[in-house]
């Protein structure tokens, strides 16, 4: 993509990140987090409703997690698409400087044999 102000990782990326510590952040809905499990340590926060709509108060919780947006994030959904779409806007139009998306999402590292563990719903739970 050109002009494409974020990185896109695979597994092997990711798991660096965890281990560095980088905060993950999985935006999928929290049916999907039951269905497949959650990468250990990895943030939950829904962004899209099954209807495309937008978590209105995803900002004001992401806000929570880091400290602004020269801090590193890496964002998860089930295939990428989603957090693909989070990570143009905010490295495009919010000011993020450090933004990686999942390439392939949760089903690939999945399919790779990553870690998962069952999710636990968040306090902030938009959906729940």
């Amino acid at each position: 993509m050109k002009g494409k102000k974020f990185s896109d990782i695979g597994n092997d990326e990711l798991k660096a990140k965890l281990v560095a510590g980088t905060k993950v952040i999985d935006i999928r809905r929290p049916e999907e987090w039951k269905q497949t499990g959650v990468i250990p340590g990895s943030h939950l926060l829904t962004f899209f409703d099954a209807d495309g709509n937008v978590n209105p108060q995803f900002g004001a919780e992401l806000q929570k997690l880091i400290s602004g947006p020269a801090d590193e994030v890496v964002f998860i959904c089930r295939t990428g698409r989603r957090s693909q779409v989070l990570s143009e806007y905010l490295s495009g139009q919010a000011g993020f400087t450090k933004v990686a998306n999942v390439e392939k999402g949760i089903t690939s590292w999945i399919q790779d044999g990553g870690e998962v563990t069952e999710a636990e719903t968040p306090e902030n739970c938009w959906l729940c």
